[in-house]
């Protein structure tokens, strides 16, 4: 049978999922993000329990979160936060691990991938679907292994999906040992099956890892974004586009920001409005831990500065960062750790940031008093409001969620090139961070900047802290609620 036959059941949902993207990009608006309600406890666990993740089903209207560590588990909620069912086991398997969720519109369902490490030689992807019926969980079919399974998993990387609304067909993305750490990737059809060769992505000299993707809807193509390490001592932030048609690669790799210190768990997000990603990471250079990112045209250059998303004196970032972009908003929310001083506990905190690439103001999403503190948040938005459910692993013992809404209104220009960009050039042009002449390019910097020769990360609002964490604890809370000035500063280098 054809792989593109899909029948009409499945090419009317195609046709829906498009309609839900047309229809949320006529509503935009922009501004700060706040939280909305109460946080709450989507399901407890047995154990220990880590890598939340959520994604949203806009045929049933509900989100499906899971978590997992030694089994993977799943719980459905509706918009309004109410628990549409308890707790269910979608990979029984006693070592799965690193979970991750997408909505796959050619299946209705949606896809759950994981790592199943059977033994330190025999680690698989593994992947099932996943459907909501209504009153609870349909588990389609036993769990698939999408990889060859010859090679261990990089653990820490969990694997990234995202699916095509043309094809319908996934792009599943992970890491993998093969004398160094290489970013694979693979197609999976609308049964979560396997096709074609894996893909090799990134397979640099020494490291290449944390892989996300996301689908762009105006190209039908994925772009994945991953760590990378030229040399030792630089890690690069870098990018490549495949193709969901064919399924190959029609791009060699493109840096879009560099620095010294650490630069880890990557995420990127589609603008559907405007055709860019904004993709981010953890800085966890001087100053104990900030975010920064970059937005990146459909062709994969580098558009402006490279952005403070969260900069301020305290500590932000952590083992992991969600990202999510609303199309309603016009806008993304990362999320990520930081501080709450009132207890010296950690929470989620997150800034929404403009489709202009200007960011907001850091501010606390989650109100857990947990001990030990929570990780690896999660962000996915509703199409059809300008909310986000942010997820976050408590504790390691439960999985808590937190809706988060964009409050102010912006304007209703239809987005692309934006002059309010700090750089002039909206393309970016040939922004390469391994090229020679990026140095030289104004790229937006303030003139007489002698801070960033290898490119510099300059903001609206308060000069990047240098504190480390535990001395910006004693600044308080309020400083990551209040309003950002919006004043142009020095700023620390973060590379090209």
């Amino acid at each position: 049978m054809d792989r593109r036959g899909r029948g009409a059941a499945g090419g009317a949902r195609v046709l829906r999922w498009v309609a839900l993207v047309v229809a949320a990009a006529a509503f935009r608006l922009a501004g700060a993000a706040e939280p909305a309600g109460d946080t709450f406890t989507v399901f407890p666990r047995d154990g220990t329990t880590r890598f939340p993740d959520a994604a949203f089903d806009p045929e049933n209207g509900v989100f499906l979160v899971v978590s997992g560590q030694l089994t993977i588990t799943g719980a459905f909620v509706a918009r309004d936060g109410a628990l549409l069912s308890g707790p269910f086991t979608i990979a029984p398997s006693p070592t799965a691990l690193s979970p991750r969720v997408a909505y796959h519109p050619g299946a209705g369902a949606f896809l759950v991938t994981w790592i199943d490490e059977v033994s330190p030689s025999d680690q698989d992807i593994g992947a099932r679907l996943v459907r909501y019926t209504g009153t609870g969980p349909e588990l389609v079919g036993d769990p698939i292994e999408v990889d060859d399974g010859e090679s261990p998993k990089y653990l820490e990387a969990a694997p990234s999906s995202a699916c095509s609304a043309v094809t319908g067909e996934c792009l599943v993305t992970w890491g993998e040992w093969t004398g160094f750490v290489d970013v694979q990737a693979r197609l999976v059809d609308a049964s979560a099956r396997p096709f074609g060769p894996e893909l090799d992505i990134g397979s640099g000299p020494t490291f290449d890892s944390f892989p996300a993707v996301t689908w762009n809807s105006l190209q039908d193509e994925y772009f994945v974004v991953y760590v990378t390490e030229p040399q030792e001592g630089t890690q690069v932030v870098a990018g490549r586009r495949v193709s969901a048609a064919t399924g190959e690669p029609v791009s060699d790799r493109l840096d879009l920001y560099s620095n010294d210190g650490l630069n880890h768990y990557p995420e990127v997000a589609y603008d559907s409005n405007s055709n860019q990603y904004l993709a981010v990471t953890w800085w966890g250079g001087e100053g104990g831990g900030d975010v920064y990112g970059a937005r990146v045209d459909g062709e994969g250059q580098r558009i402006g500065d490279v952005i403070p998303a969260a900069a301020t004196p305290i500590f932000e970032g952590g083992d992991g960062i969600g990202l999510g972009f609303s199309a309603v908003a016009d806008s993304w929310l990362a999320v990520f750790q930081g501080p709450d001083e009132s207890d010296g506990t950690h929470e989620v905190y997150g800034v929404e940031v403009g489709s202009d690439g200007v960011p907001g103001d850091v501010f606390m999403v989650t109100r857990t008093l947990a001990p030990l503190g929570v990780y690896q948040p999660r962000a996915v938005a509703d199409p059809d409001s300008p909310r986000w459910l942010v997820v976050t692993v408590v504790d390691y013992a439960r999985v808590a969620g937190q809706f988060v809404q964009s409050d102010a209104a912006g304007d209703d220009d239809t987005g692309g090139d934006d002059d309010s960009s700090p750089d002039d050039d909206a393309t970016g042009g040939d922004d390469d961070v391994t090229d020679d002449d990026a140095a030289d390019d104004d790229d937006g910097r303030q003139e007489g900047d002698e801070w960033a020769p290898g490119g510099c990360a300059c903001a609206a609002g308060p000069p990047p802290g240098s504190a480390p964490p535990v001395a910006a604890g004693l600044l308080g809370a309020a400083w990551a609620r209040r309003r950002i000035r919006r004043e142009l500063h020095k700023c620390k280098s973060v590379g090209a």
